[in-house]
């Protein structure tokens, strides 16, 4: 469904990485429905054919918009699990991560809101084999803790649905609640905090990577 771009030699690198990130910026802005595929021409000084030849159709360019999104998210996972040795201070630099990559580029976040809002059964395969990439990998983490005994047995994938519903719905939540006045947190340290809670009640014994209730990490 969506056009792989990167493939076509005769596409200019740079053309092609400013309408994207004109088009993030505009869909996450005006919604899919809203945004005119000229105003993205516009923003990214091209012609609006030139955006039909590099991205195809107006939702396939939403659909590499929210493609590229997933790329960066999973390299900024990636950086973070490779600075941890245990497998459950990986599972928490991931899920700290993650809620730090949409809480600095809010932007994002509104995009993959809107997928799931308004294309939630109809994405591409590529994007289906994406998102199954990534949890098969973080499965792989969680199962290592298991293996090593720093966490309990428990069923891998529905812990994974379990812990991502928990970010991202307390994500959503902070950036389109304000936090009460005089907060000293951010969707980061809630975020934190409540994978924290989540690790403790999966721990065998050894609190290995998890904050104690002074906010200090244990070792």
């Amino acid at each position: 469904m969506t056009s792989d771009v990167s493939s076509c030699g005769n596409h200019d690198a740079a053309k092609h990485d400013e309408i994207l990130k004109q088009a993030i910026l505009i869909f996450a802005a005006d919604g899919f429905a809203r945004s005119d595929v000229q105003t993205i021409a516009n923003a990214a000084g091209v012609g609006k054919g030139t955006v039909y030849r590099y991205f195809g159709n107006k939702l396939d360019l939403f659909y590499a918009c929210t493609g590229t999104v997933g790329e960066r998210l999973t390299e900024r996972l990636v950086k973070a699990t490779e600075q941890e040795q245990s497998p459950i201070k990986k599972v928490r630099a991931a899920c700290i991560a993650y809620v730090q990559f949409f809480w600095d580029t809010p932007e994002y976040l509104e995009l993959l809101v809107q997928e799931r809002a308004e294309f939630r059964s109809v994405k591409p395969d590529s994007h289906y084999q994406f998102e199954n990439s990534v949890i098969d990998e973080l499965s792989d983490i969680l199962k290592a803790a298991v293996d090593v005994g720093e966490i309990r047995p428990v069923e891998i994938r529905k812990t994974l649905i379990v812990m991502s519903n928990v970010l991202f719905g307390s994500l959503v939540h902070a950036i389109s609640h304000a936090l009460p006045e005089g907060s000293k947190d951010t969707p980061v340290t809630l975020a934190a905090y409540a994978i924290d809670l989540i690790l403790r009640g999966l721990r065998v014994e050894t609190p290995s990577g998890i904050e104690d209730e002074s906010g200090e990490l244990r070792s």
